[in-house]
């Protein structure tokens, strides 16, 4: 559809410079002035063909894909082979899980998991990347059966760790005796079990660092699935020891 419009486009532009022309012939407008315009038309032209071919190339669908895999070591090099073997290649969605894995004196051990969904001749498949067991290395990707969606359907997430979190967006925070001060918040989401249709059930915790007075509290909120794309069921605040500061 894209390449008719600017088929359409260019047909209309070239007739509007050939009247251009003729006009200027008859009432001897200034041909330099003339020049000028068809140099400028003609370069937006070209702009718009070399955005439209660009747009056409990327194998990301959209630039929330495309940050998400740039956050995960080996992804965008995975993408630029997947690309170079086959120029239809797109990923066209993904998801990660976190958690936090362990405690140890008081600080917290993060863990990550990956999945892009693509489209690669003709068919639609998805991928899990995982880390290594020593937290720094990263291993190639596997196909797996099915792309996990999103914990929150209507915002997918848009970084791999350090989520841009506000307490106003978990249930019940406004009537909370905390809510007032100062605060510092953070988040987990992973997959805690599959329905029997293979369908991801997510749970969701909030971290919360609260200033309170001349004291530090810290929190967290739970709030879990008990059906896909379903609403979540939210408990009540736990108090905690520490605030688990991500680090990927």
């Amino acid at each position: 559809m894209k390449k008719y419009i600017l088929m359409i486009f260019s047909a209309i532009l070239l007739f509007n410079l050939a009247q251009a022309k003729d006009f200027a012939e008859e009432v001897n407008l200034d041909k330099e002035s003339i020049k000028q315009s068809v140099n400028q038309e003609l370069k937006d032209l070209s702009n718009v063909l070399t955005k439209e071919i660009t747009d056409a190339n990327t194998p990301f669908k959209d630039d929330r894909v495309r940050l998400m895999c740039s956050g995960w070591p080996i992804c965008k090099e995975w993408v630029k082979i997947k690309f170079l073997q086959d120029s239809n290649f797109k990923v066209t969605d993904a998801e990660v899980e976190r958690w936090i894995s362990k405690w140890e004196d008081k600080t917290a051990t993060w863990e990550y998991k990956f999945y892009v969904q693509t489209e690669e001749k003709g068919q639609t498949k998805a991928y899990l990347f995982t880390r290594g067991i020593d937290g720094l290395s990263y291993n190639e990707p596997i196909l797996i059966k099915k792309f996990p969606g999103h914990p929150v359907p209507y915002k997918p997430s848009e970084k791999i760790a350090y989520p841009e979190e506000y307490m106003s967006s978990w249930p019940g925070m406004p009537r909370w005796k905390y809510r007032g001060y100062g605060t510092k918040v953070t988040s987990s989401q992973y997959i805690y079990k599959y329905d029997e249709q293979g369908n991801a059930l997510w749970e969701r915790r909030l971290y919360v660092k609260v200033w309170y007075w001349f004291s530090i509290k810290y929190f967290y909120f739970r709030a879990y699935q008990t059906k896909a794309d379903a609403f979540y069921n939210y408990e009540e605040p736990v108090e905690i020891n520490t605030f688990p500061s991500p680090a990927f």
